[in-house]
């Protein structure tokens, strides 16, 4: 599976992010039944590296248009943390997503 890999200089601004990405999925019936649905996150320094899987991508693109630049890769690092699974699809707030994160 692919990833888009984005970079965050600022952690809060990830969590933030991630947090309102989950509320657009979490209220879209078609992603409670697709498998292919995953957020995760490496934290770097005062940042982080999120990774969204097609799928998640394509949801982000449609609910805040232009994005951050990203990269495609693989799967995510072994280190990341898984913050959406297709399992799971909650909406988070930016504290929640923080707690995940620390």
């Amino acid at each position: 599976m692919k990833f888009h890999a984005m970079q965050f200089d600022d952690l809060d601004e990830a969590a933030a992010f991630i947090a309102a990405l989950s509320r657009q999925i979490a209220g879209q019936l078609s992603f409670r039944r697709e498998g292919d649905t995953e957020v995760a996150a490496v934290v770097r320094g005062s940042g982080a590296i999120v990774y969204l899987s097609g799928d998640a991508f394509a949801a982000a693109e449609r609910a805040f248009g232009a994005l951050p630049e990203s990269r495609v890769t693989g799967r995510p690092p072994a280190t990341s943390t898984p913050v959406i699974t297709s399992g799971a699809l909650e909406p988070f707030g930016r504290d929640d997503v923080l707690r995940k994160l620390r």
